[in-house]
């Protein structure tokens, strides 16, 4: 996913404490109409293959980001990092 011709930017939305719970909530957005974009946030997970273990990001656009805030709140994750809007 990137940011469309008309200026929409990316936004997190939130930060999943895995690539599983990542996944489980961009496949809730996306069963909503919500595109989004999963970004793994610790590098060093990564690069030691630790993957049970490193964040995620969930991005969206702009437009969709107060929409995507309300049904990933809606999860009563705890735990769990929200982003709150700028």
């Amino acid at each position: 996913m990137q940011a469309s011709d008309d200026g929409d930017e990316l936004v997190r939305v939130g930060t999943a404490p895995n690539p599983v719970i990542a996944a489980s909530w961009q496949e809730l957005l996306r069963a909503e109409g919500i595109p989004s974009m999963v970004k793994i946030e610790d590098p060093l997970g990564v690069a030691y293959q630790v993957s049970s273990f490193y964040s995620c990001g969930i991005y969206v656009l702009a437009p969709y980001a107060e929409q995507a805030r309300k049904l990933l709140d809606e999860l009563g994750e705890e735990d769990v990092e929200w982003d709150e809007p700028d």
